[in-house]
């Protein structure tokens, strides 16, 4: 039999809401010589592009282009990458093109290398609680069958111990181990771990890395010259060969969430991935999802629960300050008591976390004689003061301006700065502390290039006494030495406009305290807040989240919120805020057509996003809510399909199945 002499290739053009594949001939002397996933060059409109061969076909009955030339420069596409990336497609409603980049490596000019194991520290001897969750876990390593685990331990319960004892097994199977993290500065901190134990066998994948070191990294995962690999997200579609063992740890930050096509959560991928290698998924967190906790309770995923801090210290004793009746005792923000604690705490040789969350100076700027305040022209937010850049800047959009010497509405020279960011908080600290040593971790820092590890680096040796940063500041890191953690605004995200905002600020709270008291010396928390009583302040003092659990879940289900249904945020957004207005409309039209297909489907809005307009963009959205996650992705594609046909081209749209910020 011939071989076909179509060959249909993906490129990166074409309709995004539809397909981005296109038919080619197959010239003579590639006839028979390609295979699913190769790259070829082709030409496209007036010039050559680059895609891959997705499939083939007997006959095209319109006229069609020859492919030029296999692409050397570029490694193919195995078949199990292009059913996976198919699979994203299908449920998250992605652009193909979009899905298949997450997966397309760099052709690298790699020597094999001969691996050198350096010299390793052993791992430190388990408790009890940890050798009976490691010993289940281990159990399932051995069976090759996909399992999930959940392992809720408290604060300094030693999660890493139980990873780290986990991938000692996986290895001596022979198999690799992924260890996922939520940002890249965790990634350093939890790979020096890593690589104590087991040297040169262990990989770092992040996007802080050069293009020539990424390469490099891959390079190592490509030629089995690694049997660990440590990143945020983009880890998860590394080359593994033979995965036995996927650690997601810090399970519940929502930085897991891809904002970007394809909108992945990358537990969803985890889980999928863990499912197609036959892997163990191990899900770890002090302050796990609601969604997570919620499936062990129900018996749908293993708990495994750690009680006891390791070497049976004690939990931080915290205290709540209600800031109403702190008024002109002392420099704002500070409280007497986080003030006289700092100062303390210092002199006794210790160290301190003060956690904000909000960078910059000050977020709002204004007129104190006619109100003026100073917003983005393009976003629907205040501009944030960058004193040390002496810039107005714009954290939605980048938008910067020079502030300027007097108010533009009635030249008023006296503008005054509202609110605290991580700079304002340092300046004020450095004035009535002079004995402090401070440095700074947030997103300024962390985007230069070897920023985070510089400051944790430094913290982690002593050379300063006070480490001020926003939520980055929270996750897993270990400084035996930190005795105070300062919480300067613990109702922050408290009221913001998402069903999430009571979980966010319990996990925040929870974990940034358990940075404190992980060493010989006795932790403390001040938490500083205006609503003392709320609910999830009184849950994060007592770092109890069984009883946050019960209220949170309850409320939930009354609400019908995940993990009762899933959901998915239609977001529409266009420069014409009267055009966006009425495209929403139409679709909430179109939407309700589904609805007789689908009797369980709660449709929300339109209304405009809290946010109601980034980058010169308006935006309204539709929040649909399904009980199961199967009729949001095909709603999801129906949608897709109509607005490529009857959408105004002027609104874009974005379908973001299993959201996580609704702003």
């Amino acid at each position: 039999m011939s071989p076909p002499p179509f060959a249909d290739v993906l490129l990166p053009f074409g309709d995004t809401y539809l397909d981005q594949t296109f038919t080619y001939l197959i010239p003579p002397p590639l006839l028979g010589k390609l295979s699913l996933g190769d790259p070829v060059l082709v030409p496209f409109r007036k010039a050559t592009a680059s895609g891959y061969v997705v499939g083939f076909l007997e006959h095209f009955d319109r006229p069609s282009r020859a492919i030029l030339a296999i692409n050397t420069k570029t490694s193919p596409i195995s078949s199990e990458v292009l059913a996976f990336s198919t699979w994203l497609v299908s449920r998250y409603v992605s652009p193909p093109w979009d899905a298949l980049r997450s997966f397309i490596f760099p052709a690298n000019g790699h020597e094999r290398k001969q691996n050198l194991i350096l010299p390793q520290k052993q791992a430190n001897s388990l408790t009890k609680e940890q050798e009976e969750a490691s010993t289940e876990i281990k159990r399932a390593l051995l069976v090759e069958k996909s399992q999930t685990f959940l392992l809720h331990g408290i604060t300094s319960s030693g999660k890493t111990e139980v990873y780290l004892d986990c991938t000692k097994a996986a290895v001596k199977q022979g198999k690799e181990v992924l260890i996922l993290v939520p940002e890249i500065p965790l990634s350093f901190h939890l790979a020096k771990r890593f690589q104590e134990v087991f040297g040169d066998q262990v990989a770092i994948l992040h996007s802080a890395l050069t293009d020539k070191e990424r390469r490099e990294q891959q390079a190592r995962i490509q030629h089995e010259e690694v049997s660990i690999v440590i990143g945020p997200r983009m880890s998860l579609f590394a080359p593994f060969h033979n995965l036995g063992l996927i650690i997601m740890d810090e399970e519940h930050d929502p930085s897991y969430k891809q904002e970007s096509h394809p909108r992945y959560h990358s537990f969803v991928v985890a889980e999928k991935l863990a499912e197609r290698q036959k892997a163990v998924l191990l899900l770890g967190s002090a302050t796990p999802s609601l969604e997570s906790y919620y499936r062990g309770r129900e018996g749908n995923i293993k708990l495994l629960e750690l009680k006891t801090r390791f070497e049976s210290r004690s939990l931080p004793h915290v205290t709540i300050v209600d800031m109403k009746e702190e008024k002109g005792k002392t420099p704002r923000p500070f409280s007497f008591t986080l003030l006289e604690a700092i100062q303390e705490t210092i002199k006794k040789g210790q160290q301190v976390i003060l956690f904000i969350n909000r960078r910059g100076f000050s977020p709002l700027v204004l007129c104190s004689d006619c109100g003026y305040t100073f917003h983005c022209p393009d976003c629907s937010i205040s501009l944030t003061l960058h004193l040390s850049k002496n810039i107005l800047w714009c954290h939605y959009c980048d938008f910067r301006k020079t502030p300027p010497e007097v108010c533009p509405d009635c030249q008023s020279q006296h503008l005054t700065y509202r609110g605290f960011g991580t700079q304002r908080l340092e300046e004020t600290l450095t004035k009535n502390v002079p004995e402090a040593r401070v440095l700074r971790l947030d997103r300024d820092v962390a985007s230069k290039r070897g920023g985070s590890k510089a400051v944790l680096e430094a913290f982690s040796k002593g050379e300063a006494n006070i480490l001020i940063g926003t939520q980055m500041v929270t996750k897993g890191f270990h400084f035996p030495n930190v005795s105070l953690v300062g919480i300067i605004h613990a109702d922050h995200l408290l009221h913001f406009p998402d069903f999430r905002s009571g979980e966010r600020t319990f996990q925040l709270l929870t974990q940034v305290s358990g940075r404190a008291g992980r060493g010989e010396v006795e932790g403390r928390v001040i938490l500083q807040t205006y609503d003392p009583e709320h609910p999830a302040i009184q849950a994060a003092a007592s770092q109890d989240y069984k009883a946050f659990y019960e209220v949170e879940i309850e409320a939930r289900r009354k609400a019908l919120y995940p993990p009762f249904v899933s959901l998915t945020n239609l977001v529409l957004t266009g420069q014409e805020e009267e055009a966006v207005e009425k495209q929403a409309g139409a679709l909430r039209e179109f939407i309700e057509k589904c609805r007789s297909t689908s009797e369980d489907l709660v449709v929300l809005g339109p209304s405009p996003c809290p946010i109601e307009k980034i980058s010169k963009n308006f935006r309204w959205h539709l929040l649909l809510k399904a009980k199961t996650v199967e009729e949001l992705m095909r709603l999801g594609k129906e949608t897709q399909t109509w607005y490529a046909k009857e959408g105004n081209r002027k609104v874009r749209l974005t379908i973001d199945i299993d959201p996580v910020r609704l702003l």
